[in-house]
């Protein structure tokens, strides 16, 4: 199992949702993947790491029976699109869609950097604050940041790599 057969399968038997919610302006991101083969299903929920597997019961003009894995945390659907982009071609663009959504999004559960995206915060780190440093701008603890930023799929030590990479060219 890996993210290019993952992407694979999202593309042929997946579903990348995104729905307004009435009481909230942020769209609903659901990721889905539907097949007969329930032990597929379940491998792929164990290789991504979350997400519940559902029976489809409705059996309706004599097909199978078919099972779905949902993941419908914000932080983990992130990180699945983030890893299965290079590797869509049908879906590629909702996946973009979707990406750009979540991490443009404030996350509730964070304390004060709730009311900040992902992407701001990560931005911050880029421009060469350190972790200590975006904590005391939103008072919380550098391991909270930390915490976030690893949450969102963000490792510090890539990011680094990544802006040494950009400032060498």
């Amino acid at each position: 199992m890996n993210w290019s057969y993952i992407a694979g399968f999202l593309d042929c038997d997946g579903c990348i949702l995104i729905s307004k919610r009435k009481k909230t302006s942020y769209p609903s991101i659901r990721v889905s993947f539907f097949n007969t083969n329930k032990d597929v299903l379940e491998k792929m929920r164990v290789f991504i790491g979350y997400g519940n597997i559902h029976e489809n019961p409705n059996n309706w003009r004599g097909t199978k029976t078919f099972y779905y894995l949902q993941c419908y945390a914000n932080a983990q659907n992130l990180r699945i699109l983030r890893k299965t982009i290079p590797y869509l071609e049908i879906k590629k663009q909702k996946a973009i869609e979707a990406i750009e959504i979540l991490e443009n999004r404030p996350h509730p559960q964070w304390g004060s950097l709730r009311r900040r995206p992902i992407k701001e915060v990560v931005n911050l780190y880029l421009s060469g604050k350190t972790q200590k440093e975006i904590g005391e701008m939103f008072g919380v603890g550098d391991s909270t940041v930390c915490e976030y930023m690893r949450k969102y799929g963000y490792s510090a030590k890539e990011l680094r790599r990544q802006t040494r990479k950009r400032q060498m060219n």
